[in-house]
């Protein structure tokens, strides 16, 4: 319990070999687990301890939150723009967005839900080919992932905004990221990003996101409404 107890402390403690004689693999898995929840506790300014009446009792974890944040630094929105965008299956009609994920099933459910709502979306796995794919076609509105092998979204970001405009240096950027605590927004909003959402995130959250970002307002909405349905669930 102690050496457990260390870990919500300090997070990196070196672990011993064995514990009370047994090999530690068995508790590598849990261990692994109490770090994240600490990291992630820690992300929204809480506190996290652990307590156990004894060996074989199992442990309470305790975690403290603060009931108030410092909200979000965003773009403001307009609430009712925000909500027809939301509601309006052809609400990015004609709009090129491009999502930039290194995961295979995250970019091709993306791709789906923009579609579903009139977008022109394509996607890409990497920094390095976002930036290829913008000097071949423009997009309106580039969604990109933040933590990516090689070139993160923050780097993508920095070589994007350093292009003249003529080449997609304006492109307006909506980060998603799993880490959504305040100092992960104003660090995405410092790379360039205009927005930014953690994950997981509604589908309408999303749609309604791009369709600020792409300019679209109340009386721009399309009225000709498919007959696809908007996807449904959490990215």
């Amino acid at each position: 319990m102690a050496f457990l107890r260390a870990v919500l402390r300090h997070g990196n403690v070196a672990a011993p070999r064995r514990t009370r004689g047994r090999p530690l693999l068995r508790y590598g898995v849990a261990l692994i687990g109490v770090g994240i929840a600490r990291h992630i506790v820690e992300q929204h300014d809480g506190t996290i301890s652990a307590d156990s009446a004894g060996e074989g009792r199992g442990a309470v974890f305790t975690v403290t939150l603060p009931i108030t944040v410092k909200p979000l630094r965003i773009l403001p929105l307009k609430t009712a723009s925000v909500e027809l965008a939301a509601d309006d299956a052809t609400a990015l009609r004609h709009v090129r967005v491009l999502v930039v994920d290194d995961d295979a099933e995250t970019r091709d459910f993306l791709v789906t839900v923009l579609r579903q709502y009139g977008a022109d979306a394509t996607a890409v796995a990497s920094a390095l080919d976002a930036l290829g794919a913008i000097s071949r076609r423009q997009p309106d509105v580039l969604v990109s992932d933040i933590g990516m092998p090689g070139e993160d979204g923050y780097a993508l970001l920095r070589r994007l905004r350093a292009l003249p405009p003529e080449i997609g240096g304006t492109v307006p950027a909506l980060a998603l990221s799993a880490y959504s605590g305040v100092d992960d927004a104003d660090r995405a909003l410092s790379a360039g990003f205009q927005f930014h959402l953690g994950k997981p995130v509604l589908p309408t959250t999303l749609i309604a996101a791009v369709a600020m970002l792409a300019g679209r307002q109340p009386g721009q909405m399309w009225s000709d409404h498919s007959s696809t349905s908007p996807a449904s669930g959490e990215i």
